[in-house]
């Protein structure tokens, strides 16, 4: 009615849903749309046109993948705490507004935690195949904070996700970031996403 032109871009980067729900108007949109966020914004700030933000952006959204893990869900203003996870358990694929996981777990040891998504991510078994890497191509990792994870056990996070990223994957990380970038007010978690890179998004 204004006028204004825009453009409508989707980002449903979670990797937790079935296969046969992969399609990203029907998939989450989790901490990796801050990624694609960042695309688009520099995008922007370099003097593109809206249609151009706008292909670099889908562009962007297609390039990347997130699945998160947490041992609590979030406590909602005005509600008691959810009781959901059971101590001692981890539910993996879980939304950022408390919406339930896809599996849950006994907790274990952080690097096999980091694996398991970091398999969810990436793995290519038929019938799931989210995000496709090529050997020695660069990516960028975001482990996110999902609202009570410690500076510490982000960066013991970080470390495991690269070394397997190099080891296991064989690509080349060339950016990381790491911190608080799409909460779910206490939720004691995180998720890891992982995009493509190209020379383009690597300057972005």
């Amino acid at each position: 009615a204004a006028g204004v032109a825009v453009e409508v871009i989707i980002v449903g980067e979670d990797c937790a849903l079935p296969a046969n729900e992969a399609e990203p108007s029907r998939r989450r949109g989790l901490a990796g749309t801050v990624l694609v966020h960042k695309v688009a914004g520099a995008a922007a700030a370099a003097g593109l046109s809206l249609a151009n933000v706008a292909d670099e952006a889908r562009k962007a959204a297609a390039a990347v993948g997130t699945v998160g893990l947490s041992l609590t869900s979030c406590t909602l203003p005005g509600q008691n705490a959810p009781q959901r996870i059971p101590a001692g358990k981890v539910e993996m694929g879980l939304g950022i507004h408390g919406e339930p996981g896809a599996s849950t777990t006994s907790l274990a040891h952080v690097d096999a935690l980091v694996d398991a998504l970091l398999e969810q991510v990436l793995s290519q078994a038929p019938g799931h195949r989210f995000l496709t890497v090529e050997r020695g191509e660069r990516v960028c990792l975001l482990v996110n904070n999902l609202g009570a994870t410690t500076h510490m056990e982000l960066a013991i996070a970080v470390r495991r996700a690269v070394a397997q990223l190099e080891a296991r994957w064989r690509v080349r990380v060339a950016r990381v970031f790491t911190g608080t970038f799409m909460s779910s007010l206490d939720m004691a978690g995180i998720s890891l996403s992982v995009m493509r890179l190209n020379d383009l998004r690597t300057a972005r």
